[in-house]
């Protein structure tokens, strides 16, 4: 998924980044080791808060960038969907997608919960 000026690479296990370097090659470095995910169809950019995607274990937002002294951020945002996040059938989470509403200003998520053959929650 690119990610300002960089791409940002979703593995199970991890996230990795990668970004041009001084001089020209590419350089691939580990953005967080811990958090990955399957439902790459998730990741959406939103405005104002950054890239959006659904883990394993609930929702994370990546957000800043590493131009200009910034830096990047692995965060989750979904303290409070504990019990929606948790009826997730993780084998059936690469069915997972997502949209970011311009209009309404919201980011919509669909998963196939524990019991389901197809996205219903």
């Amino acid at each position: 998924m690119p990610y300002y000026n960089n791409l940002i690479v979703f593995r199970q296990r991890a996230i990795d980044i990668i970004r041009v370097g001084n001089g020209g090659p590419y350089q691939v470095s580990q953005l967080n080791p811990e958090i990955g995910t399957t439902a790459i169809n998730t990741a959406k950019l939103v405005p104002g808060i950054g890239l959006l995607f659904l883990g394993y274990d609930g929702i994370y937002a990546i957000t800043g960038g590493l131009d200009g002294g910034s830096s990047i951020v692995v965060q989750k945002i979904s303290a409070g969907l504990a019990k929606e996040i948790a009826q997730i059938n993780i084998a059936a989470l690469p069915r997972a997608t997502a949209v970011y509403s311009s209009k309404e200003r919201e980011w919509w998520c669909h998963f196939t919960p524990k019991g389901a053959t197809v996205n219903q929650r």
